[in-house]
Order: structure tokens, then C-alpha cells, then sequence
């Protein structure tokens, strides 16, 4: 039946509407997400999986949540991995360890975030999505 099919096609293009604007948490206030971008210069934001990747299509929505940086779309908390390499970064359960900790230097409204952990790591905040 056309209809059904022209119905179809509406949902369809109003469901790629939706996953364009990200997660439900950054669809239903848009200004408490962000993306990540490593403060050395390289460009390099957080992935979904906590890698930094220079493809900017691939930044995750990221929510700073207290003292903890979460993804959008599961709340998982960023972790350092506790080891002592600057890059080496995951998404891992909530548990308030200090390797899950950050801080914003500047205070609130800065677009500054750091660990708080050794070794010190800065980011960048921008606006989600990644432009």
C-alpha cells in the first residue's frame, strides 16, 4: 500500500533527524554536551571508545557530570586506564577512583577541562557535535 510506505519513509527520515543530533541526553539539552579535543595540539578528540582520533565525524557527545566526564549516550565515566600514558584513555563504570577525576581550571564556564590523576592531560571542550 503507498500509504503505508509514504508513512514509513516519514519515520524513517524523522528517526535520521534524531540520530544526527546525537544521543537523547544532548537532544534533550543541548548545551550540557561536548566534544573532546587533547590539549597538545593535534587535533585529536575522544572517540566512543575513548581513543583520540584525528576524524572529527568520530568525537563522541561527552557530558561533564560533577567531577566526571560521561558519554551521553550510556553515562560510562572517562578513565585514565591508571597507567602513565597521556594517551591512553576509556570509557569504564562510575566508581569515583581519582583516575576518573577531573577539574576545570578556570572553574565553571570554562572551556578547559584536566585529569586530575598524573600524569596531567588537558582538553579542549567544544559545542557537540564536532564541526
Amino acid at each position: 500500500n503507498p500509504e503505508d510506505y509514504k508513512l514509513l519513509n516519514a519515520q524513517l527520515l524523522e528517526l535520521d533527524k534524531e540520530s544526527q543530533m546525537g544521543p537523547a541526553a544532548c537532544r534533550a539539552n543541548p548545551a550540557s554536551c561536548v566534544t573532546m579535543f587533547v590539549a597538545d595540539g593535534s587535533g585529536r578528540c575522544l572517540d566512543d571508545q575513548g581513543a583520540l582520533v584525528n576524524d572529527k565525524s568520530s568525537c563522541d557527545a561527552l557530558r561533564v557530570v560533577g567531577l566526571h566526564v560521561q558519554r551521553a549516550e550510556n553515562s560510562l565515566c572517562l578513565d585514565t586506564w591508571s597507567d602513565e600514558d597521556r594517551d591512553t584513555f576509556g570509557f569504564y563504570g562510575c566508581h569515583d577512583g581519582d583516575n576518573q577525576k577531573f577539574e576545570l581550571p578556570g572553574g565553571q564556564g570554562t572551556s578547559r577541562i584536566c585529569t586530575q590523576s598524573e600524569p596531567e592531560v588537558c582538553f579542549a571542550m567544544k559545542p557537540y557535535p564536532a564541526l
